[in-house]
């Protein structure tokens, strides 16, 4: 089987999470970020930024860095 959207929304978001944790900030130094990722074709805007939402808080609870991926 293939790739899955999922598999390529955590790819993105891992590879634009060490993106910024890599760059050096002058005056500041490394900014750490996390990221709550969902997916959902032909879903409401609204329901998938929701539960996006709940991704990051749980992305948030378990430390910094981070991504996590919550179902629809």
């Amino acid at each position: 089987s293939g790739i899955k959207d999922e598999d390529k929304a955590m790819e993105l978001a891992n590879k634009l999470r060490e993106a910024i944790y890599s760059t050096n900030i002058e005056n500041i130094g490394h900014i750490s970020c996390s990221f709550g990722v969902c997916c959902g074709k032909g879903e409401d805007f609204e329901k998938l930024l929701k539960i996006a939402d709940e991704a990051l808080y749980k992305a948030k609870n378990n430390g910094k860095n981070r991504v996590e991926f919550c179902n629809l």
